[in-house]
């Protein structure tokens, strides 16, 4: 299994003949109004391959968060991919995995979601998470 690509957006769905649509994909950065602050839901992308060998067997994926701190929590852990024979042989089968996932932010500085497929990491996305506007917490 391979990842094609992966990146972030606001919002993002596949149609039947699986192509990707998505909404303000491919940012790096969070502006967020204080610390603890819990973000509306965004989507983490990835798309993987697959060659005739591996048609039908069933892969995982997970996406872990590691915060500036170096804490790190599971975004998602271990869940299943299935890949479909695709009507021509010769080509790769592909699906697109899209998780959305409202995070709170408790530090600001640089976040990391890696990506892992079969249990290996293939990719890490930074996410730069800061402050605006008055920085002091709604009471």
């Amino acid at each position: 299994m391979e990842l094609d690509f992966a990146l972030l957006a606001e919002a993002a769905d596949t149609s039947i003949d699986g192509k990707l649509h998505m909404l303000g994909g491919g940012f790096d950065g969070v502006a967020i109004p204080h610390i603890d602050y819990t973000a509306p839901p965004m989507a983490i992308i990835a798309r993987f391959s697959v060659d005739a060998t591996e048609f039908e067997t069933e892969h995982t994926l997970g996406f872990r968060l590691i915060r500036p701190d170096g804490a790190e929590k599971w975004i998602v852990e271990d869940a299943k991919l299935q890949f479909a024979r695709p009507l021509e042989e010769w080509r790769r089968s592909q699906t697109v995995a899209i998780v959305r996932a409202a995070m709170k932010f408790e530090q600001i500085g640089k976040y990391e979601i890696h990506v892992y497929g079969d249990g290996v990491h293939l990719k890490t996305l930074d996410m730069h998470v800061a402050i605006v506007g008055n920085s002091e917490k709604a009471e």
